[in-house]
């Protein structure tokens, strides 16, 4: 009984007389022109807050979002639309109403939605005047009441200015592709660096002309494993989902009709890629990495302007050779290309020499100069292989040789390709790439001939033992190949003309029982047999010539093809067969000139620079940490 009178009469009874009591102070306040007590919507006293604090209030321009501490603490955003112009001047009395008019308001329009929800403040301090307090009994005793301003809990929590839209990364505007910083550069008319200037070949001779793309696109896999060195970059840019439209708007807009990828990922190359090349017109090979990787190497060509002759998958990994137990792959691809004659031809289809391109990437490790140049010298011994019937039928067979080598320009192995040579006794594996600087290192690995073993059955010219190779007059036999004479039908026979000697030239040697009975051992000379001494230096006969000059003219700054967070440099080239020109007036250096390639444009680099004012690699346009390298040539079929 005593309980049910506190709830339903005491209860109530109360809420009513603090009610009134604050109608009548109000009152009282707004007669006397005093600063009104606010109090929040839990009864609990507010603070003061001076006229001159109420009229920078009103006065304040512009559009500000402000955070409102809710009754649970639960955080609302209210957006204020202020007007400019100043609010005219009124009795004490009428700024009171008013702020009771604006109170109503705010609080029918909280009540009627949750979270976010807009006022606009000049509507409201333009409206007429509120009605009288008297006339406000009613919603009082209906158990109405509005906070007239922020209580002591709201002005310790208020929020900093909150901005519609505003993240952490701030949206940017993406600009095409067409206008990002890179631009195709013509050198129809011009010769490129390192090339001797020639004639302009007639419109009238047969041309064939074709572009062509190496571009590292960069795992998914590898991305997530090594995340560290993307930490620059926002998460939302870094899937894979976001990176493949990109990357697919990038071969749309360019169109290369050879394509070289590298770090293409099985199953996103086959479920993915692979269908959108196809339906581009695109025939692909694809070459896995060896062990664990789960990406690959790829070459995609046109079909309607090549059709492939040969195709071969290179593994570096080999089994039983320690030097060689990484997971790098390539593809030589040899291609035919398919031109029509000239107008006057009817447009029938003729056949020229084939193009050999050839796509790898080298492993990666800066300190492994030794790896890198083996696995090198067996990319280019594939080459060597693929183009040699042509060669022998003194047919012309042009090289393009792409990908990502982790070396940077001028360093030996760059050298090594360009020039066709190099001396590597005594180089310090980590100098071979020139990827970083371990000078400071006490130790430091060096290269020492042989540089890789002989059973790998490459000479030092970067091709394949052949029977019949024999460019030395000194030549050196493997032990086990010799001991396979020692019991042959010759060693078994004592020579006429030897003096007979008792216990020293009369014994016979004796076939073991376990013996191969096979004789013919003698007469046999395979890759095994013999090797030419190497002396210290290898080379190779493809005289390659760099799409890139590597440097811009204008500023001398270095062209970057790869930037992440700890390293930004030229790892990935477009060499092509060039002419060696014999001229003894350089100083030894050799010369080349265009053969049957013409390098007509290549599509421009940008500066480590540029890169990171695009915050970097990847980003919003580029989704690799690599930037893709175009070029374009012209066949000259005169060659063939």
């Amino acid at each position: 009984m005593i309980g049910s009178i506190l709830c339903y009469i005491l209860f109530p009874l109360s809420r009513l007389i603090c009610r009134l009591t604050g109608k009548l102070q109000k009152r009282d306040d707004a007669e006397d022109g005093s600063t009104p007590l606010l109090a929040d919507r839990r009864g609990v006293q507010g603070s003061f807050i001076s006229q001159e604090e109420k009229a920078l209030l009103q006065k304040w321009p512009g559009r500000r979002s402000v955070g409102q501490q809710g009754e649970l603490g639960d955080t609302v955003t209210v957006g204020q639309q202020l007007e400019p112009e100043a609010v005219p001047a009124e009795s004490s009395g009428q700024d009171s109403k008013r702020q009771c008019d604006f109170d109503r308001t705010a609080r029918s329009t909280q009540s009627a939605e949750t979270g976010s929800v807009g006022l606009d403040l000049g509507k409201l301090l333009s409206a007429p005047p509120a009605e009288s307090a008297e006339g406000m009994g009613d919603r009082f005793l209906a158990g109405w009441h509005f906070s007239t301003a922020l209580g002591d809990r709201e002005v310790v929590d208020y929020p900093s200015w909150q901005f519609q839209g505003m993240t952490y990364y701030p949206p940017v505007e993406v600009a095409p592709l067409e206008v990002a910083w890179r631009e195709w550069e013509d050198l129809s008319g011009s010769h490129s660096q390192g090339l001797l200037r020639q004639e302009p070949i007639q419109e009238s001779e047969r041309q064939f002309e074709f572009t062509i793309m190496s571009y590292n696109i960069l795992s998914q896999d590898l991305l997530e494993v090594n995340a560290e060195l993307y930490a620059h970059c926002p998460p939302e840019i870094l899937t894979w989902d976001f990176r493949l439209n990109n990357i697919i708007q990038e071969l749309q807009k360019w169109g290369p009709d050879i394509l070289c990828l590298q770090e293409a990922q099985e199953n996103h190359f086959w479920e993915q890629l692979e269908p959108f090349l196809s339906s581009m017109g695109y025939d692909c090979a694809y070459k896995r990495r060896t062990g664990s990787k789960t990406d690959g190497c790829a070459v995609c060509y046109q079909r309607t302007k090549f059709s492939a002759i040969s195709v071969r998958l290179v593994e570096y990994f080999r089994p039983d050779i320690e030097l060689l137990d990484r997971d790098n792959v390539g593809l030589v691809v040899l291609l035919q290309p398919m031109m029509t004659e000239g107008l006057a031809g009817g447009g029938q289809r003729s056949e020229v020499g084939p193009i050999c391109i050839a796509n790898t990437h080298l492993l990666f490790n800066p300190r492994r100069g030794d790896v890198k140049l083996t696995q090198l010298a067996i990319m280019l011994a594939e080459i060597d292989r693929m183009i040699d019937p042509w060669q022998e039928q003194g047919r012309s067979c042009p090289v393009l040789l792409c990908g990502d080598f982790n070396s940077v320009p001028n360093m030996p192995l760059y050298q090594f390709i360009r020039t066709g040579q190099l001396h590597y006794q005594g180089l310090p594996t980590w100098m071979i790439s020139g990827q970083e600087d371990c000078t400071y290192k006490p130790y430091q690995r060096k290269l020492y001939a042989p540089l890789w073993p002989n059973r790998l059955g490459i000479t030092e010219n970067c091709r394949y033992f052949t029977q019949c190779e024999k460019k030395s007059d000194k030549l050196r036999y493997s032990h086990h190949f010799m001991l396979q004479f020692r019991y042959c039908q010759i060693a078994c026979q004592r020579p006429h003309d030897l003096e007979l000697i008792q216990g020293v030239t009369d014994a016979k040697p004796e076939r073991p029982e376990n013996w191969s009975q096979d004789t013919s051992v003698e007469n046999k000379l395979d890759s095994e047999s013999y090797f030419p001494r190497f002396r210290n230096t290898i080379r190779h006969g493809l005289n390659l010539a760099s799409v890139y000059s590597h440097y811009f003219s204008d500023t001398g700054q270095p062209e970057v093809t790869t930037l992440h967070s700890g390293f930004g440099a030229t790892v990935d080239y477009i060499f092509y067969t060039a002419e060696p020109v014999s001229n003894g007036q350089q100083g030894g250096r050799r010369l080349l000139q265009d053969g049957p390639l013409k390098l007509l444009g290549r599509l421009s680099l940008l500066s480590e620079e540029d890169l990171w004012a695009m915050k970097g690699l990847p980003n919003e346009i580029y989704s690799s940490d690599h930037i893709c390298l175009l070029a374009k040539f012209r066949l000259d079929t005169s060659y063939f």
